[in-house]
């Protein structure tokens, strides 16, 4: 495993530098990815705010405060995006949690959706974990599922790993 920006992971994903990650679906890699027929998890966007009392937040709520929601500018958002950036003055791109972390608790910003572990990590790293609380209910839930490249990952790996995957998603713990 390695960590990579998400634009070079995909990158190589189409040329076979990478070999498989998860993602959400999206029918504009089906041209150089085969995709896991099970889900592998979801990935659920929430509001994180510097007030620990608000649970109710949503884009909505924020937008009649006139309150600015900051959200990250190259992550998909489903429709959720539409609505975000419906009110450009408020909307707010940023290219990192923690670069959203340091603009929030400087107050140029109310709120920020992001995952909610990748936000969780980031608020602990920026030893934020009693400044910075979720905020809301999940935004948004999209289904992820393993990604292989179709560049250098054959057919017939793709079919093993993938039955591997299918039985592994069915497993259940005991009791």
């Amino acid at each position: 495993y390695k960590a990579k920006p998400w634009k070079r992971v995909l990158h190589e994903l189409t040329n076979g530098g990478v070999d498989m990650t998860v993602a959400f679906h999206s029918e504009s890699r089906e041209g150089f990815a085969y995709y896991s027929t099970a889900k592998f998890g979801q990935y659920q966007f929430y509001i994180f705010s510097l007030d620990p009392n608000n649970k109710r937040q949503s884009v909505d709520s924020l937008y009649a405060e006139q309150k600015k929601l900051m959200y990250l500018k190259d992550w998909y958002l489903g429709d959720l995006k539409q609505k975000i950036v419906s009110k450009a003055d408020l909307a707010m791109p940023i290219l990192s949690l923690d670069k959203g972390l340091k603009l929030m608790i400087a107050n140029r910003a109310d709120a920020i959706l992001g995952p909610k572990v990748e936000m969780l990590y980031s608020i602990k790293q920026n030893k934020l974990t009693n400044k910075v609380f979720l905020s809301s209910t999940p935004q948004l839930s999209l289904d992820q599922y393993v990604v292989f490249s179709k560049h250098s990952v054959p057919i017939e790996i793709y079919h093993q790993v993938n039955a591997a995957t299918v039985s592994y998603t069915h497993l259940t713990l005991p009791t």
